[in-house]
């Protein structure tokens, strides 16, 4: 067999080694979210748990939203100026395009990273640890199911919080882009301009896709938190997996519900 041949082979080995193992985890995290689903609705509601998740995944990230945010629409409303300024000598129409910029993306793509990046490397690190230490199968000996303990009040609380951090991120990025750009228009005429680029149809949009994120980050966390193994290294490499493909999730399904509501409109 040739050098090339060999090279060749392995390749389409390793390639379908990938798919293959792809395909598996894709369809661990959607069987985990079917079973999660399931129990959603099934007593005993663990209502004080989800309280708890709901001040550690919302309230807890809160202060990251909000300076992240604070950022990004002073940044965005610093470059939209400039950008309209040297191309068509105006700056009055930047704040309706910094709106327009905030709801569709903005507001939810980037908090959506965020949220991944705090509050999945959180869940997978407590149920990893809870894992490792065998807490999960002592759970099941007591009759009771991880999913239905562990991932329902982290799924709850995932898409619920989420909705309220997309819409603080969403008014502190607005309000940083008008206070740059003060010189040009008072508190009224920006809202007005704001309103006159967007419609309710965007304030939709925002809600729909921290909805999707809301519930991939919960799901993909827990997921990768029930396969550690090894230990506090394998804890680590579950954080770090958590993470990494909960925030490329966010940015598929940022993608396709975006394509989606352009094909609908």
């Amino acid at each position: 067999m040739s050098a090339d041949l060999k090279f060749h082979m392995g390749f389409l080995l390793a390639l379908g080694k990938g798919v293959l193992g792809a395909l598996h985890t894709a369809g661990g995290i959607v069987t985990l979210l079917w079973q999660t689903v399931f129990y959603f609705f099934k007593p005993p509601y663990r209502v004080r748990e989800t309280l708890k998740q709901m001040k550690v995944i919302g309230v807890d990230t809160t202060p990251l939203i909000l300076i992240v945010l604070a950022f990004v629409g002073a940044v965005v409303m610093m470059e939209l100026r400039y950008q309209l300024m040297r191309l068509i000598h105006t700056a009055e129409w930047s704040p309706g395009f910094a709106g327009i910029f905030m709801f569709r993306e903005a507001a939810t793509a980037v908090v959506g990273a965020m949220f991944a990046s705090r509050v999945g490397a959180g869940i997978a690190a407590e149920v990893g640890s809870m894992q490792i230490t065998e807490q999960v199968d002592a759970l099941k000996l007591l009759r009771t199911n991880p999913v239905h303990y562990l991932v329902v009040p982290r799924f709850a609380a995932g898409i619920v919080m989420m909705e309220v951090l997309a819409i603080m991120g969403l008014a502190i990025s607005l309000l940083f882009c008008y206070l740059f750009c003060m010189d040009l228009h008072n508190f009224l005429s920006f809202i007005d301009m704001v309103k006159r680029f967007t419609d309710p149809g965007d304030l939709f949009v925002v809600l729909k896709k921290a909805f999707f994120f809301g519930m991939a980050v919960p799901i993909i966390s827990c997921y990768y938190g029930f396969k550690a193994q090894g230990g506090a290294q394998g804890v680590g490499m579950a954080t770090t997996k958590a993470v990494v493909y909960s925030i490329l999730t966010i940015i598929i399904l940022d993608f396709l519900l975006t394509g989606s509501a352009k094909m609908v409109g």
